[in-house]
């Protein structure tokens, strides 16, 4: 038996309301923390390790709640401070936690919010015709591109159900490269002439031009 019209409304607006609380505590975390640089975050970083690592930790389950948090300045930042192989771990912990956050919310919100979205935008639309025949393909190319906000990408992809191992398995591939890239250049920083340094930062550039070929690429294969 369908649900009446009233309870349905009042069921979405009661899953979009820890949404919209969300919303407003992403503003404020944005408003503090959406300019912060390195300088700021290795000031406030704890000498000890273990407890260093639970702040870059912390500050990855601030930036899943906010669009302003920037990821290079935590990357960069956990290079700086970590002995490299120790800092790898810590961002991909991190970025376990980025992603995975903001899909839960988006899944429980739940597809009412999906066909909101998809009602308003021609894009979502396109989004949700091709998230259906490769999910994890979707979550891999979203990441790599950056076409669209990071946290947006995790909120329409759990609303819309998309399977969790498939979402961040490809989510972490897409995201990985310019991590590595990155961190491996805030290990090498204090030595900005250094083989390392330049090979992290011929890296980085490469990897964003790669992202465009790929992007390219793959809307000349759909139009196909």
């Amino acid at each position: 038996m369908n649900m009446p019209r009233r309870q349905r409304i009042a069921s979405l607006m009661l899953k979009i309301f820890p949404l919209a609380m969300l919303s407003l505590i992403a503003v404020l975390i944005g408003k503090v923390f959406g300019r912060m640089t390195v300088e700021e975050v290795l000031h406030y970083t704890p000498e000890n390790l273990f407890l260093a690592a639970l702040c870059f930790i912390g500050a990855y389950t601030l930036k899943s709640l906010s669009l302003f948090f920037p990821l290079i300045v935590l990357y960069i930042s956990s290079g700086i401070t970590f002995p490299f192989p120790l800092s790898i771990l810590i961002n991909w912990a991190g970025l376990v936690i980025c992603v995975s956050v903001p899909y839960g919310v988006g899944r429980f919100v739940g597809t009412e919010w999906v066909n909101l979205l998809l009602s308003k935008h021609k894009k979502a639309q396109k989004l949700e015709r091709f998230r259906s025949n490769n999910e994890w393909f979707l979550s891999y190319i979203l990441r790599v591109v950056n076409l669209l906000p990071g946290d947006l990408v995790s909120l329409f992809l759990g609303a819309s159900r998309t399977n969790y191992i498939k979402y961040l398995s490809g989510s972490l591939l897409g995201l990985s490269p310019t991590m590595l890239a990155v961190t491996l250049m805030g290990d090498a920083i204090r030595q900005p002439g250094s083989p390392q340094f330049l090979t992290s930062l011929f890296s980085t550039v490469l990897l964003s031009v790669l992202s465009i070929v790929i992007y390219r690429r793959f809307l000349r294969q759909k139009a196909e």
